[in-house]
């Protein structure tokens, strides 16, 4: 089991300033979605993970930008999307 390291201060504490900047979704519908603690990796898991994040985010910005070239802005207004030409306004990059 990871060893998992509890911070010395609320939610309110960490997730403000910069770092609210940083992860904006750190509360949703008014629950905490993080929360102050930290998670143990060693050097050799951190950079599998980062290997995998950029597999993973390599694979995201090319359906992004397939998305943003191919289909039309009615193809987002469809009811169980319905966010029409968010993603022609945005393109992610990391």
């Amino acid at each position: 089991m990871r060893q998992v390291v509890q911070l010395p201060f609320s939610h309110e504490e960490v997730f403000q300033g910069e770092t609210e900047q940083q992860i904006p979704y750190h509360r949703m519908y008014g629950k905490q979605y993080c929360v102050p603690a930290l998670t143990v990796y060693s050097p050799s898991e951190v950079q599998e993970l980062r290997t995998a994040a950029e597999a993973v985010d390599g694979i995201y910005c090319k359906v992004m930008r397939f998305i943003q070239q191919y289909m039309p802005d009615s193809f987002w207004s469809i009811s169980w999307v319905s966010i029409p030409g968010l993603f022609r306004q945005h393109v992610w990059r990391w």
